[in-house]
């Protein structure tokens, strides 16, 4: 009594397998991965598949490894005749699924180089059908807990469509929950994504989007300061110059800006912040502000086209037009053309000569118009109509690896054996791997003026603003004279009286504190004491600006790289939290760790427990301004 049971989470249909099947339906079961089977005659199955095998059917080598494997002898033999059989990816991957829910992995490094070599066949880049079925199949496994497959599942997953960036975020957030040794690979395989054109430009976007918000964050992080630098000078002034020396004046004033309507209230503080701010910092901000604008400016203006998923299917195309939908697309020349590649592997000749012949290109491009017409007849068996396009296109292109391929493919065909050899000796230097008949693809270049084009629309109020006010910080900080200091060199407060003690400037109170003695050692211990009670209050702001603008309070006080490093920290953090409404992402797939709110919030966290710490540094070693 046999009992043997296996679940295939996505069962394949092809018509060899069913053949296959039919020949012995109990044991097709077992072959398929499915049922409860109490007793096989191993024998009478044996006989079968070996007496019906027709050399060519790779499922049959299948099914007598299947036998063996059953019966615990070898079977590797007859599985990797399997292998060596499949002439398609649909029966490798087939294949390959079947072994995989046997637990056996012992073929996978030939079952790559199969597949590698069919796509190099095709001309293909990626299969996206295949592909998609390793995804889904990887991402039950994951769902049920089976890590260890799902990982299996995601690698193929990725080498049958490496443009695919989500697939290697997906596999490295599964690789998390179950051998941390694997994230480094899906990770690796996420950056070398990036060189596809279609994640090119949305990695363009997403590190525009996080510089602009970087910049945007320390100008208004500078500017802030300076409206506090402001504030405090008004408020001196205030009850300096005026008989009103209670706090609660410039507080009542304070109390004003609060009530009045943001907008309103963020337009007289901006005004507010212009008569304080030094020369330096203003520009600095102003700039900051302008390219934050600029950047967002442009991004306001494609981010429609990025996030469209029609957009996103014509690229893909370009990889796998075979399993393209071309129905929805726009009638540009590079779909047409991807169109006419379709309809050649998919056995429609006429229809795609049809196209390539309508289809109207510059000169440059005649050549591989040519080719693929060529390639058109080839595939229909005209052999000697595809040898006049081959030879039209290599007269003036001599030095082309798909011409020269194609000329020595056809001489072959039309059994010319000494003109094909001359034809393959040229290849020799050749890098380029081909095994079949070579059609040409449209140059990429085209795909950006399919895609991107810049949209006329108006700059939205909030970026307009944010422009308005870099432009007017610049207006007024480059006229501006260079100050000298601007606080007080005992206290640090802001200075509205500079008054000149021990060859310093220092504030009105500091003064009346140390011109009431003479002696030296007595104005030392009075220095020692303000600054005690200043450096505290110095210490609060830092540590407020600390809160809200990370960062900033170090570049206000001289550590201008160490304020840079948290603010571009904060800012990352910020992003990878939100990123599905800040970047473009794949899925909202967002390496596994930040899927997690708790285990943000621990980042950030920890993120506010060094820059705390940092601060206490600034003031302690800063200039405390």
């Amino acid at each position: 009594m046999i009992t043997i049971i296996f679940t295939l989470i996505q069962p394949v249909v092809l018509e060899e397998f069913e053949r296959v099947k039919s020949l012995y339906p109990q044991f097709g079961k077992v072959m398929e991965g499915k049922g409860y089977i109490p007793s096989i005659d191993f024998g009478y199955a044996k006989y079968i598949y070996s007496s019906r095998d027709d050399g060519k059917n790779p499922f049959f080598p299948f099914a007598l490894g299947e036998i063996e494997r059953l019966q615990k002898k070898d079977y590797t033999r007859y599985y990797r005749e399997a292998i060596k059989r499949a002439k398609t990816l649909n029966q490798l991957f087939l294949i390959h699924v079947l072994l995989i829910y046997r637990n056996i992995y012992y073929f996978d490094s030939e079952i790559k180089e199969k597949m590698i070599l069919l796509l190099n066949k095709q001309n293909l880049r990626a299969d996206l059908m295949i592909s998609g079925k390793y995804e889904e199949m990887a991402i039950q496994e994951y769902n049920l807990g089976n890590i260890e497959r799902s990982l299996h599942l995601f690698r193929y997953a990725n080498l049958l469509a490496p443009m695919i960036r989500r697939i290697p975020l997906e596999g490295a957030k599964a690789s998390l929950r179950y051998r941390k040794a694997s994230f480094v690979p899906f990770l690796i395989s996420y950056i070398n994504s990036i060189k596809f054109v279609n994640n090119r430009y949305v990695f363009y976007y997403n590190l525009i989007v996080i510089i602009g918000l970087f910049l945007l964050f320390v100008g208004i992080g500078l500017v802030a300061w300076g409206f506090v630098d402001s504030i405090s000078f008004m408020a001196r002034a205030f009850r300096i110059k005026t008989p009103f020396r209670m706090f609660w004046v410039p507080g009542v004033t304070w109390a004003l800006f609060v009530f009045l309507p943001l907008r309103l209230f963020l337009i007289i503080a901006f005004l507010i912040t212009l008569l304080r701010i030094g020369k330096q910092r203003g520009i600095w901000a102003g700039l900051l502000l302008v390219l934050s604008g600029l950047l967002f400016t442009g991004i306001n203006s494609i981010s429609p086209y990025l996030k469209d998923n029609e957009k996103k299917e014509i690229i893909l195309a370009y990889y796998d037009p075979v399993h393209v939908n071309f129905k929805d697309f726009g009638e540009t020349k590079f779909t047409r053309w991807l169109y006419g590649i379709k309809l050649l592997k998919t056995g429609r000749y006429y229809e795609a000569r049809q196209v390539f012949k309508n289809l109207k290109v510059n000169r440059q491009f005649k050549d591989e118009i040519i080719n693929n017409i060529g390639v058109s007849y080839f595939l229909e068996g005209k052999y000697d109509s595809a040898l006049v396009c081959f030879k039209e296109a290599e007269q003036k292109e001599k030095k082309s690896p798909v011409y020269i391929f194609n000329m020595a493919k056809t001489y072959t065909n039309l059994l010319e054996f000494q003109k094909a050899s001359q034809y393959f000796t040229k290849l020799k230097g050749s890098q380029k791997k081909i095994s079949d008949i070579l059609e040409v693809y449209p140059p990429l270049s085209w795909y950006r003026g399919t895609i991107f084009r810049m949209r006329k629309s108006s700059i939205p109020p909030n970026l307009l603003i944010i422009l308005i006010a870099g432009f007017v910080l610049l207006a007024t900080s480059i006229p501006k004279k260079a100050r000298g200091d601007m606080y007080c060199s005992v206290c640090g407060t802001v200075l509205v009286i500079s008054l000149e003690l021990e060859e310093k400037k220092v504030c009105e109170k500091c003064y009346i504190a140390l011109a009431q003695s003479h002696s030296k050692g007595i104005r030392e211990r009075i220095k020692k004491t303000i600054k005690k009670k200043a450096d505290t209050i110095i210490q609060i702001k830092n540590l407020i600006f600390s809160i809200l603008f990370p960062g900033i309070a170090h570049i206000n006080n001289g550590f201008v790289l160490n304020g840079l490093f948290y603010s571009m920290l904060y800012t990352l953090l910020i992003v990878s939290r939100y990123s599905d409404k800040l970047l473009i992402t794949e899925s909202g797939f967002n390496i596994g760790l930040m899927e997690s709110s708790a285990a943000w919030f621990a980042l950030l966290v920890i993120f506010f427990i060094f820059l705390i710490i940092s601060t206490g540094r600034v003031s302690e070693y800063g200039s405390g301004r």
